[in-house]
């Protein structure tokens, strides 16, 4: 496996080695689809192994280069009386977006302005983020 994984990847007999791949490539813009919802992966150290830190991209949504993307213009909306209402507009340095100060129970909508494709809507239910 390529990036930081330094373990041997396993998944459902159906996966292609290639695209499994993506799931660890560093790369946030490709990714791996499972065949079914009851897919694991599971990486195999060979031995006990401590992990420091794992991360997980969510991707925007099914268009192959839906994620969140350091250098891309992102706009994070609010649905307030019968429309969207832009509050935020960000270009992120990392893959990660970090807004504060949001309205405790509302409905969001997070745009990349630079593709027409990319939008994902969104709550915050105890401190947590649910993609729709």
């Amino acid at each position: 496996m390529q990036g930081r994984n330094k373990g041997k990847v396993l998944a459902d007999k159906n996966a292609d080695d290639n695209i499994l791949n993506n799931a660890f490539d560093g790369d946030v813009t490709t990714f791996y689809k499972a065949s079914n919802n009851n897919t694991n992966i599971v990486i195999d150290y060979g031995q006990k192994t401590v992990l420091e830190q794992v991360k997980i991209t969510p991707k925007l949504n099914d268009s192959p280069n839906a994620s969140i993307v350091a250098g891309r213009k992102y706009e994070l909306n609010y649905w307030a009386n019968g429309y969207w209402k832009p509050i935020f507009t960000v270009v992120p340095d990392t893959n990660t977006i970090t807004f504060n100060g949001l309205p405790k129970k509302g409905l969001f909508l997070l745009k990349a302005l630079s593709r027409s494709d990319e939008s994902r809507i969104f709550t915050i239910d105890g401190g947590k983020q649910k993609w729709f």
